[in-house]
């Protein structure tokens, strides 16, 4: 996740999404990335070795064992994205839980995916924020307080038994 904070960076990042450049002037902006399928086995090791600090033993079991389940069970490998994608999902459970902190603090909050990935990927390679075949941008999310002076339409909710089916 990049906060980004410098403002010459949210100009540049305008660009990547005409329709959502009111939000780029929000107090706080972040930019969420996922990490690319080449990546993600050096992250895994990283996170094994580093952080979970396994023995090459363990590690190798736990390895064969997730790779069996994302070929077996999630289908990951069905395609050439399928690791990408994974880690894009789980871009959005950190995007959920920002959400949530951020409504419990009273603070508004506005997730973007109306941007363009390639270009959002070229201003952050520029800034030097990623390594595009590391990661990649896949969500944004503004943070702040809602001028209600400028919100052209009142808000609306769609009612809880239209999106809910209770069994």
């Amino acid at each position: 996740m990049i906060v980004a904070q410098d403002q010459q960076l949210r100009q540049d990042l305008k660009k990547c999404a005409p329709i959502n450049k009111p939000r780029f002037d929000a107090s706080h902006f972040l930019i969420f990335t996922a990490k690319t399928a080449d990546a993600l086995s050096d992250h895994i090791d990283h996170i094994l070795h580093d952080v979970k600090k396994m023995n090459l033993v363990e590690r190798t079991g736990y390895k064969t064992f997730c790779k069996q389940g994302a070929k077996k069970d999630f289908k990951l490998m069905d395609t050439p994205d399928g690791l990408h994608q994974w880690s894009a999902h789980q871009a959005y459970i950190a995007l959920g839980f920002a959400m949530l902190v951020a409504a419990e603090r009273g603070i508004d909050s506005c997730p973007i995916e109306g941007f363009s990935i390639d270009q959002a990927t070229e201003v952050l390679t520029t800034h030097q924020l990623i390594d595009p075949d590391k990661d990649l941008p896949v969500l944004m999310l503004a943070l702040g307080y809602a001028s209600m002076s400028d919100q052209p339409h009142p808000r609306s909710r769609r009612p809880l038994d239209e999106m809910v089916r209770w069994y």
